[in-house]
C-alpha cells in the first residue's frame, strides 16, 4: 500500500509541474491569487483528513475557512520535531 501511495503522490507532483514553470512569471496579483487558492486548498484538506490538524483546529476553535492566505498561516503553531516524533501516525 505504501508504494501505491508514493506513486500517486509522484503523479500529483508531475501533473502540476508544467504550471510551476510559469508561476514565477505571472503578474503579482495573479500569483498572489494562485498562492492563496493553494493555501486554502491545503489547509482544508489537512483539516479534513489529517488527525493532528483536525484536532488542532478544534482545540484552537478556528474554522479552516478562516485561513485565506499565506499570512493567515501565522495563526497556526509551528510544528517541531518532538511533536511529530511523538505520534507520526497523526500526520498521515
Amino acid at each position: 500500500m505504501g508504494i501505491i501511495r508514493k506513486f500517486r503522490g509522484n503523479l500529483t507532483v508531475l501533473r502540476h509541474l508544467p504550471g510551476q514553470k510559469r508561476t514565477p512569471y505571472l503578474p503579482e496579483e495573479r500569483w498572489r491569487t494562485l498562492q492563496n487558492s493553494r493555501v486554502q486548498s491545503i489547509v482544508r484538506h489537512a483539516a479534513a483528513t489529517v488527525p493532528h490538524y483536525r484536532d488542532l483546529f478544534r482545540t484552537l476553535k478556528l474554522d479552516p475557512q478562516e485561513i485565506r492566505s499565506a499570512a493567515d498561516l501565522d495563526r497556526l503553531p509551528l510544528l517541531d520535531k518532538d511533536t511529530i516524533r511523538q505520534s507520526p501516525d497523526r500526520f498521515c
